[in-house]
């Protein structure tokens, strides 16, 4: 009988990303492969938004932006980030 390799699975390591100075962790390697395929600006507008809580205002007064710019940002991070989800999806 061949040992099954968990470990490989178990043991994977999250990805870190480095937003505002503070550490956001995202286990999901599919989910940080497509965040690490975003833009800089839309992956950090996502994961300040989703992962830090910073309001669409908070993030428009970073950046010297409206909170509908911030709007429309987002909305495109999020489109590409599901198209990029469905790639590897389809990859499985």
């Amino acid at each position: 009988m061949g040992s099954l390799h968990f470990e490989q699975y178990v043991y994977e390591k999250p990805t870190v990303f480095v937003v505002q100075g503070k550490e956001v962790v995202v286990t999901s390697r599919r989910l940080a492969d497509a965040l690490a395929n975003l833009s800089e600006q839309r992956r950090t507008v996502l994961l300040m938004n989703f992962f830090l809580g910073y309001s669409e205002r908070k993030i428009g007064n970073e950046y010297g932006r409206s909170r509908s710019t911030v709007n429309y940002w987002k909305l495109a991070a999020l489109k590409q980030l599901r198209k990029e989800l469905e790639e590897t999806e389809h990859e499985e």
